[in-house]
């Protein structure tokens, strides 16, 4: 087992990557970047005009995408702040939080 600080091992320890996948494509509505398809293990957009904070089950989930690259919180214009950990998130390239 690898040690809870490996970058490549979700935080929560909650899902795999496939399960995180599913959970956030059923559960949280999640799609890919652009919003015009399925989401990927690299590429995420949640939209949610009503959060003031990442639901604790999508954020979980989105912990053990390991891969993401692409996240974009579309329409969250009530979204006051991100996770503590959200710099973990360390294969981010581009995160959009314009609505």
């Amino acid at each position: 087992m690898r040690s809870p600080i490996d970058p490549l091992v979700c935080f929560s320890q909650k899902f795999s990557v496939a399960e995180a996948v599913a959970e956030l494509r059923s559960i949280h509505g999640a799609k890919n970047f652009k919003g015009d398809g399925p989401l990927t293990e690299t590429s995420v957009s949640f939209e949610d005009d009503s959060v003031e904070s990442l639901p604790v089950k999508f954020w979980e989930a989105l912990q053990c995408l390991v891969g993401l690259q692409e996240l974009n919180l579309r329409g969250c214009v009530k979204l006051r702040s991100l996770p503590e950990r959200f710099g973990d998130l360390v294969n981010l390239k581009d995160l959009n939080l314009m609505y």
